[in-house]
């Protein structure tokens, strides 16, 4: 993206990332232990729903900082992370931080299972993302600057939300086609809130402060159209340009 330039009008931060993978044949057992694989501990929750085949294990990492949720179906893997616990006093939107750190936190705890994923035909990236702005107007103007093909009359517009798909080819596996980049960009306002749990009492929550923020909701995926299995090897190396490709329409915008 060397002749382009990088927007700087938003600090996007990450609310939720999500990797989801799709294994070439249905999963014999969700019994997987890939939470421990990447956690190197047990989980702090599990759930069993054995009327849809649905196996999902949670807990937080990095010393507390993030919470981490794997769900296996037999033809679906998701991993989602987001936030850690909030303090009482905690100010500012909940999210995991600045979003490239994020992401890289997130691509590097995957790491380990990266190793020993199932042989899969299809993966998928999305990031929920938020920049906060002082007034919606002030919202409509700062992501019309990443929108150059929407007209959007700071003034004028309300209920503004705007979806496209971009797709691109898949560089690092040339098998792959067609790399499918969803976008959606709107305003929104985001209500703070904690819960304070006290043993023997009643859970105890507490608005926190209202804030504008403009929102992105991401999702690059390897096209459906592909059923074959991706090469070990490249599984590493297309999650990492899923990512890129992510990063790229944050700080540059809705491009072809």
């Amino acid at each position: 993206m060397d002749d382009q330039k990088q927007l700087g009008g938003l600090l996007w931060q990450a609310e939720t990332l999500r990797v989801t993978v799709f294994p070439v044949l249905p999963l014999e057992s969700q019994e997987t232990g890939w939470w421990r694989t990447v956690a190197d501990e047990e989980p702090e929750s599990r759930t069993v729903q054995p009327r849809i085949g649905l196996v999902q294990e949670a807990g937080r990492i990095c010393d507390g900082r993030f919470s981490l949720t794997l769900s296996c179906l037999r033809d679906r893997v998701d991993w989602l992370f987001a936030t850690g616990p909030l303090e009482r006093e905690q100010a500012g939107l909940p999210t995991c931080g600045a979003f490239s750190e994020a992401a890289d936190v997130f691509r590097r705890a995957l790491g380990d299972w990266l190793q020993v994923a199932p042989p899969l035909k299809r993966i998928a990236f999305g990031v929920v993302l938020l920049a906060e702005v002082s007034d919606i107007r002030s919202g409509y103007q700062s992501i019309s600057n990443y929108l150059p093909s929407v007209k959007l009359d700071p003034d004028s517009s309300t209920d503004f939300s705007y979806s496209i798909n971009r797709p691109r080819s898949l560089k690092c596996f040339p098998g792959i086609e067609k790399v499918n980049r969803l976008s959606r960009w709107t305003v929104t306002q985001v209500l703070g809130m904690t819960i304070a749990i006290s043993p023997g009492q009643a859970v105890s929550p507490a608005l926190g402060r209202t804030s504008i923020a403009c929102r992105l909701e991401l999702d690059i995926n390897t096209d459906a159209a592909f059923v074959d299995e991706i090469p070990t090897g490249s599984i590493p190396s297309v999650l990492d340009e899923l990512i890129d490709l992510g990063k790229e329409i944050a700080n540059y915008g809705d491009l072809p």
